[in-house]
């Protein structure tokens, strides 16, 4: 049986030739996975987790055999049933739901960024204003 971190190493290897993510990088991003963390578990500083594994399943379709047992071989299956389109309509709607609220949060961020500038110009003109007069003072002496 093939260890646990070769398997997580040959779906990687897989997924970028099946053109699914561009490297690892995208791999640990498309999971929304720590990216210290997935380096890691590749270089056998840490345990590969069950967690890690059932969203390598839940989000590329891999199949569970090969990544929590080694049997089998890597593929990306299709979903089969009805049940599962739905869950991966369902999963596809949660994503989309998380992108639309971290747009919202990163525009939140930019009107408060802003207005802290906003805030700030008439200070740093001052600021500004006595840089100048204190090299002006300085070339003086």
């Amino acid at each position: 049986m093939i260890p646990e971190r070769q398997r997580i190493e040959q779906v990687i290897t897989f997924l970028i030739y099946a053109g699914k993510v561009k490297n690892d990088t995208d791999f640990a991003h498309k999971l929304d996975y720590d990216k210290s963390s997935l380096s890691k578990m590749r270089l056998g500083k840490r345990a590969v987790t069950n967690e890690l594994k059932q969203r390598i399943h839940d989000i590329f379709r891999i199949p569970r055999a090969y990544l929590f047992d080694g049997k089998g071989e890597i593929k990306i299956e299709e979903p089969t049933t009805e049940n599962e389109l739905v869950k991966s309509k369902a999963l596809i709607e949660s994503l989309r739901g998380t992108i639309k609220a971290q747009k919202e949060t990163i525009r939140a961020q930019a009107l408060a960024i802003k207005s802290l500038q906003r805030q700030l110009e008439p200070q740093l003109k001052v600021e500004a204003k006595d840089t100048v007069k204190a090299k002006k003072v300085n070339k003086d002496k």
